[in-house]
Parts: structure tokens; C-alpha cells; sequence
């Protein structure tokens, strides 16, 4: 909000406060004597928020909800694991029912379409398709590309504190538990198309 739209709130404020408060009786002379719209104030009156500042109906998240979120979703990234669009979505009910948590207020949900109307409105991130691999192709692999998976590894590990224990060995079937078929990913910018296609 601009400074005009900040002292127009504040006045729309001390209206409400003056009207509840018995100052006035009818809805237009405080208006006139706070110099305020009547019909702003009405509809403030009746619970109607404002239009300005106040997020789009697909924008359930606050803006740092959003922004922890989005954090997460590049974390995830960035250890290999592109989050599913299923997994974004569940991950925003969960801030969503933690923002009530302890309330008798029922938690709002976000829609099927939410996490693409994230990704179309934020520049850092795009969607792509996990496609699982056949192993004929695996074998194929640049050992370029494969070192640069192990030095990500050995970066993540250091990161975070992984200790030996903690670490476990695959055999060359390299699936993915609950992946079983192509899936559609959150994934940054910045990836190349291929990279998101173990």
C-alpha cells in the first residue's frame, strides 16, 4: 500500500472503532466525518476484507508459508530428489493445518491445480516429468555425469552430518520407493531437462 492507501486504512479504522464504540449511529455520518467511502465502510463493517494486499484465492499460503515451501522444495532439489507435485501440494496442507493447529477452526486445503499455479507464478521454479530408466540406458552413462552424482553425495553428507551408519548401498536395480511410473516433479529453474529423469 501506498501512503494515501495507508492513511485511507487507518481513517477506515477509527470509523469501525467509533461505530462500535456508540460514537455514531448511522454507518454515513461516520463516513462523512472520517472521510472514508460509505460503501467501503459498510462492507468493512459486514467482515469484507480488503481487496489491496490481501492475497488471490489460489494463494492460500502467506507469503512466507510460500517461501519455507519453495526453500524446501530447492533443498530437495538439490539432494536429487525433486519433490512430486502430489508431494508440494500435501506439503502446503500441512502448513496450512499447522497455521490452526489448536483451534477448533477446520483446516483449509489447497486445490489440485495449486502447485502449478505455484510453479506459474514463481520464476525459481518449473515442473518436468521423473521418468524411471531402463537399465540398457543406465548403462550407457557418461562417468562424468556419475562422478558429479558421487560428489553431490559426499557434499550433502558433509552438510548435513550424515555419519557411516546412516548410509546404505543399493543394488543396480535403482528404484525408488512409491515411484513406480512417470511422475510429474517440482524441480528449480535452472535444471537441465535430462537431469530430472533418473
Amino acid at each position: 500500500m501506498n501512503s494515501i492507501q495507508l492513511q485511507q486504512e487507518g481513517r477506515l479504522q477509527l470509523a469501525i472503532k467509533a461505530l462500535q464504540d456508540g460514537k455514531f449511529t448511522h454507518v454515513k455520518h461516520a463516513a462523512r466525518a472520517y472521510d472514508v467511502p460509505h460503501t467501503t465502510l459498510t462492507r468493512r463493517l459486514k467482515g469484507v476484507a480488503p481487496q489491496r494486499g490481501t492475497p488471490a484465492a489460489t494463494r492460500k499460503l502467506t507469503q512466507q508459508e510460500e517461501d519455507v515451501l519453495v526453500q524446501w522444495i530447492l533443498d530437495m532439489d538439490s539432494r536429487g530428489y525433486a519433490p512430486r507435485v502430489s508431494d508440494v501440494r500435501r506439503k502446503a496442507n500441512i502448513l496450512l493445518a499447522e497455521r490452526v493447529r489448536g483451534t477448533s477452526i477446520i483446516a483449509p486445503t489447497v486445490g489440485v491445480n495449486w502447485a502449478t499455479q505455484l510453479v506459474q507464478r514463481r520464476a525459481d521454479l518449473r515442473s518436468d516429468y521423473f521418468r524411471k530408466k531402463d537399465y540398457q540406458r543406465a548403462l550407457c552413462e557418461d562417468p562424468e555425469i556419475i562422478q558429479k552424482w558421487f560428489d553431490l553425495v559426499r557434499n550433502v553428507v558433509t552438510k548435513y552430518g550424515v555419519v557411516d551408519d546412516d548410509v546404505w548401498n543399493f543394488d543396480e536395480i535403482g528404484f525408488q520407493m512409491g515411484v513406480i511410473s512417470t511422475a510429474r516433479v517440482v524441480t528449480r529453474i535452472d535444471r537441465r531437462s535430462d537431469s530430472a529423469k533418473p
